[in-house]
């Protein structure tokens, strides 16, 4: 095991990411067995999407930080790896989207986040090096989709219960809490353990948040 672990480009964190993908494998498998059950359209669309977006973010990230492979391949690798941040931010959004939202709210956030996250996924593949001002641009971006939702707090908590509402937030502020870590440069302490490798845990701990929220209850509601 040590061995294996200590012959990948990025011990830590591809080990992180490594086991984040496999789990992410395992929930969506759960999560899949419960939406063929229920037999609805909309579920089947906004969860394909979800689990698309986890499980791929994931498999990227382990991809990236495992591979020892040229440099070629490696810029390749984090482009991809960062753009999948977007996909995973929009597709955990997409099953409150399409089932939770009603009317208006449901496809104008919808349109909104999506096109948000092809913009930046874009600027992701089309920016290798990018300079400190598109890097703002990347992070702004991260914070509106992701607290996009917000606008229809009112809606949320009306077709939402409580505890559903706590995973939601929980989950967002997660995610937002370690970009912050990340981008910021907390805990940097050039010792070969710092913001890069904490950063994995805050999106686990994130994912696990929005999955609950999707298994537990976005699941059971009517579309």
């Amino acid at each position: 095991m040590f061995g294996f672990i200590s012959n990948l480009r990025q011990p830590i964190d591809g080990f992180l990411y490594i086991i984040g993908a496999v789990l992410s494998i395992v929930a969506i498998t759960f999560l899949t067995i419960r939406i063929v059950r229920k037999r609805k359209a909309w579920h089947i669309v906004a969860f394909s999407v979800y689990g698309i977006s986890l499980v791929g973010m994931f498999t990227v990230s382990a991809l990236y930080h495992s591979l020892q492979v040229s440099q070629a391949a490696t810029n390749i690798l984090r482009q991809v790896d960062h753009a999948m941040i977007y996909f995973l931010i929009v597709g955990s959004s997409t099953p409150i989207f399409l089932i939770v939202l009603r009317k208006k709210w449901r496809w104008s956030l919808f349109s909104i986040a999506w096109i948000l996250a092809i913009a930046g996924i874009a600027l992701r593949l089309i920016f290798r090096n990018p300079p400190y001002g598109i890097i703002v641009i990347f992070f702004i971006f991260y914070i509106i989709i992701g607290w996009l939702l917000v606008i229809a707090w009112r809606p949320l908590v009306r077709a939402l219960p409580k505890q559903a509402m706590v995973w939601m937030v929980s989950g967002g502020v997660l995610y937002t809490l370690g970009a912050a870590v990340l981008n910021i440069k907390w805990f940097d302490s050039g010792q070969g353990f710092g913001a890069q490798q904490i950063w994995p845990f805050f999106v686990m701990a994130g994912s696990f948040c929005h999955f609950w929220l999707a298994y537990k209850y976005i699941i059971h509601m009517a579309e």
